[in-house]
Order: structure tokens, then C-alpha cells, then sequence
């Protein structure tokens, strides 16, 4: 099993992300081969407790999925990506339907870490606008 570390630089924390192959072996490997990258990490507004970021994936605008599925029924942990060539990270409750193609699930024991970050990446982005540098 691959597996994937997703740091958020300046705040001081990090997770592993087991890669899910069977449910899209091809966007698993367009992420295998966009390693290492940096980004901006961003959080959703008014959607829930969901992290996203622009990773530099091209083919992603193209990209097929295998399997999509309902994120608010995704369990916390969950990693996404997107034909708008997002990373998203689900550590919470989410309110807004999007189906979405699964690539990953953060371990267990680094969930509690997740929803740190998640929490710590929310003060960032909406009171104290310090830029969050992701790692992945």
C-alpha cells in the first residue's frame, strides 16, 4: 500500500494518507507521480469542516474517476480529488452534496491531528489570515 504525508508547514503538523487504488487506481497514480508538491492550503467557507488546496495537476481537468461518492457520507479523513485540480480533505461534518472521486483516508491515529490542523487552518483563513503552506 502507497502512502502519502500531507504537512502543514508553519503550524506544525502532519498526516499520513493511505492511498485507496481500488476505488481510482488512475488518479491514485496522477498523485503518485505529482510527488513532492507544495501549495496553499485553503478551508471551505460555508461548506463544513473541509480543507482543499490547488495541487499541479493538469490532467486532472480531464482526469476520470472510477468511483464517485456522496463526501458528506465520506468518513472524516477522507482525501479527494477534483477535476478543478483540488486536494480536499474531509475532517468533519460537511453540509453541502458534492460527489467526489476518494483517493485516499488519513490513518486513524492521525485523525486527531487532522482535526487540529482543520481547526488551526480555519483561524487561519478566516481571522488572522496567516497563508498556511501545505506539503504533500
Amino acid at each position: 500500500m502507497r502512502q502519502v504525508e500531507i504537512e502543514w508547514v508553519g503550524i506544525g503538523r502532519k498526516v499520513t494518507v493511505n492511498l485507496e487504488e481500488t476505488k481510482n487506481p488512475g488518479l491514485c497514480d496522477l498523485l503518485w507521480e505529482s510527488l513532492p508538491y507544495n501549495s496553499i492550503q485553503n478551508h471551505a467557507l460555508v461548506s463544513g469542516h473541509h480543507l482543499y488546496h490547488l495541487a499541479p495537476m493538469v490532467k486532472l481537468v480531464y482526469a476520470q474517476a472510477k468511483t464517485r461518492e456522496d463526501r458528506t457520507k465520506s468518513p472524516y479523513g477522507t482525501v479527494f480529488l477534483s477535476h478543478l485540480q483540488h486536494l480536499a480533505v474531509k475532517y468533519g461534518d460537511l453540509t453541502e452534496y458534492l460527489s467526489a472521486a476518494a483517493v485516499g483516508q488519513v490513518i486513524p491515529e492521525h485523525l486527531p491531528v487532522l482535526k487540529r490542523a482543520g481547526a488551526e487552518i480555519w483561524d487561519a483563513v478566516y481571522q488572522s489570515k496567516k497563508v498556511i503552506e501545505v506539503r504533500v
